[in-house]
């Protein structure tokens, strides 16, 4: 699920000018190579370091024509698999330029600190993996600047990527489930997910903001939540483990918040809803722990079908899926570092940050792979020169590796040798790594492998 490289994903990339083709997926397998630094830090040479930024001027490069060509791959990966259900999931995160004030074409994304407004842009990408949480691929890539009032709705962003979904549907003929948080509960959705035939798990407003018509009650000012702890049937509980650093003070904001590793016990409700022509099945998994002081309260519309106490932990574990794309976001800020940029114009910075949401896939997807196929060989997801460098930095080591039957390290391994040479520690209480240390390994990993090419290219070949 992982490609070698970027010139396999994009062997097939057309665009108006084939230079310009060759030119993307050099580039980008440049910023992979080159410790996914700035175009400068990346390039070898100043003609390297101009062409790519010739590259981001050039209105031959579209950035539909290379979603599109992606899409192709993730379709056919997509019909490669047995399991029949692929998760969508889209959000919005905000990039903070405030560092570069020469930057053009930017606007204001927030309030800082002593009243400063920060400067940015947005980028709301929707992410495609499987029920197994195996990473397939970018389905749809929205971005824009608040610099000039453009008289359209940036809610528009969530129905953006529907028709690509309905058409891998339709074309796959798998089961896509949209999941999404809070911002995205609107009707018109529902709507239109409903007419593409596709699923979705969306987390709802607690509160609406207008009078709403709830299963035939006028409800002004509807508090929803009030409600379906009124109505709903308790179907039961269950245990949910939370992740987090533990409070220095134990009176202090992260344990007031409980956002410290914990077990939170959550009761399960279940009932439907009705919004005009649509009935939602709304699953309700709530924490006795006050929101306020960081209790759990998840009210899930969902179209499909719920058989019960096992149908509601389905559903559960679908909207918990969500929070991949928090952590993709954090790949493409802290491994990345998207926001490092010094381009002076917003619409080079637009494809730049495309290049960066793709190279980010390619690390984010390694690290998935490692958890749902650990057995399987790392030359699923390595190149060759990559393999000989492991097995050449870690063979001698007295510690027992983990290899396939063919002696070859597993995908396991691989990942976790990767993550050793980016600072991760490896000890026995320690966990699998992270994306920041698999992304600095990488870093180093790929450098390396570059080495060796560019030592074969000069007639000095490496056994």
């Amino acid at each position: 699920m992982v490609p070698h490289s970027f010139m396999e994903e994009f062997s097939e990339l057309s665009l108006l000018d084939k230079r310009v083709s060759q030119r993307f997926v050099s580039t980008l397998d440049t910023f992979k190579d080159g410790g996914f630094e700035s175009i400068n830090r990346s390039s070898s040479t100043w003609a390297q370091a101009k062409s790519m930024y010739r590259l981001f001027s050039n209105p031959k490069l579209e950035a539909d024509k290379i979603l599109e060509i992606h899409r192709e791959q993730i379709l056919w990966r997509t019909l490669s698999l047995d399991e029949g259900t692929i998760i969508a999931i889209q959000d919005t995160t905000k990039l903070n330029f405030s560092r570069h004030p020469s930057m053009e074409g930017l606007g204001s994304i927030a309030m800082g600190g002593f009243g400063i407004k920060s400067r940015g842009c947005f980028l709301h990408p929707t992410l495609l993996m499987t029920e197994s949480e195996r990473f397939l691929g970018i389905a749809d890539v929205v971005q824009w600047s608040r610099a000039k009032a453009s008289g359209e709705s940036e809610q528009k962003k969530w129905f953006s990527c529907i028709p690509i979904l309905g058409e891998l549907a339709h074309t796959s003929g798998k089961r896509i489930i949209h999941v999404a948080d809070r911002e995205s509960d609107q009707v018109a959705l529902y709507q239109r997910l409903t007419e593409v035939k596709v699923n979705y798990v969306i987390r709802a407003k607690k509160k609406m903001r207008s009078s709403q018509n709830i299963n035939g009650f006028h409800l002004p000012n509807a508090d929803l939540l009030k409600y379906v702890e009124k109505t709903f049937d308790k179907l039961g509980t269950m245990l949910l483990e939370l992740s987090g650093r533990e409070p220095r003070d134990p009176h202090g904001k992260n344990a007031k918040r409980g956002s410290y590793n914990r077990t939170a016990t959550l009761e399960i409700l279940f009932g439907k809803l009705e919004q005009g022509e649509l009935t939602h099945n709304v699953v309700v998994a709530k924490e006795r722990l006050a929101e306020s002081q960081g209790g759990i309260c998840w009210i899930l519309k969902t179209n499909l079908e719920v058989d019960g106490y096992d149908g509601a932990l389905k559903i559960i574990d679908f909207y918990k899926k969500r929070w991949h794309i928090e952590t993709y976001f954090k790949v493409l800020k802290t491994t990345c570092g998207i926001e490092k940029s010094c381009l002076r114009e917003y619409e080079r910075l637009k494809k730049y940050v495309l290049a960066q949401v793709l190279i980010g896939w390619r690390i984010y997807a390694l690290k998935c792979e490692s958890i749902n196929n650990p057995l399987n060989s790392c030359e699923e997801v390595l190149t060759q020169d990559e393999m000989i460098l492991l097995e050449a930095k870690y063979s001698k080591s007295n510690t027992q590796k983990e290899r396939t039957e063919d002696g070859l390290f597993t995908i396991r391994e691989a990942v976790k040798l990767i993550a050793q040479m980016g600072g991760h520690l490896g000890r026995k209480g320690d966990g699998p790594p992270g994306v920041v240390t698999l992304g600095r390994g990488l870093d180093r990993l790929e450098a390396m492998a570059e080495g060796v090419r560019q030592y074969r290219e000069y007639g000095c070949p490496i056994e």
